[in-house]
């Protein structure tokens, strides 16, 4: 599926509809030397899809930055910035801050985090504008903190299927059950999501 197909399956009024598939997590497959010009992409898609006749309203978000910033706002001790704390640690203790990185990214009070932005794009007062998508970019950036198969199934406790679809943008490739991030990285785990291509 290329971008422009993409693009207009976004803009189909069945598929905005998020009771009208039994689940809905998607995946966009790309590769991972192509990560900037798809950054460019999906900011090109929530702008033209909140255009007269389309009326779309996207919540697009790069989960290594929402962690960061789910860090920073993270007091530790006398450290008013939990984010600025490990990037201190992290010259004499990398190995304990990736540890450290890796259980923040996977716990229930991070994924609580995403979910209340969710949350709080979908509640936003009555404008015209239709809300059925989440764009979730950044996993190449997250990893090795957060696997794509650990934040699909992670996420299902506060996942609400019949409010949005949830399209993860994967620099990788997926060959039967086996998926392959950033064209190097093997994950044996399922992805419980449909292949948008």
């Amino acid at each position: 599926m290329t971008i422009q197909e993409l693009y207009d399956k976004l803009c189909d009024e069945e598929f905005q509809n998020p009771q009208a598939s039994t689940y809905n997590y998607y995946m966009y497959q790309y590769s991972a030397k192509d990560e900037y010009n798809m950054v460019q992409e999906i900011q090109n898609f929530v702008s033209n899809l909140k255009r007269p006749a389309i009326y779309v309203d996207v919540f697009a978000v790069d989960l290594f930055e929402l962690l960061c910033k789910y860090l920073d706002e993270q007091s530790f001790s006398i450290h008013p910035s939990y984010l600025k704390f490990l990037l201190e640690k992290d010259d004499k203790d990398p190995d304990n801050v990736t540890k450290i990185l890796g259980s923040k990214a996977t716990s229930d009070k991070f994924l609580q985090y995403l979910d209340q932005h969710i949350a709080n794009h979908l509640e936003k007062p009555e404008d015209g504008l239709k809300r059925p998508y989440v764009f979730i970019y950044g996993m190449g950036k997250i990893f090795p903190y957060l696997r794509t198969s650990h934040f699909l199934s992670k996420f299902e406790k506060f996942n609400r299927p019949n409010d949005y679809k949830i399209i993860v943008f994967y620099p990788g490739v997926a060959r039967g059950n086996s998926f392959t991030l950033l064209g190097c990285i093997e994950d044996s785990h399922t992805y419980r999501a449909e292949l948008l291509n």
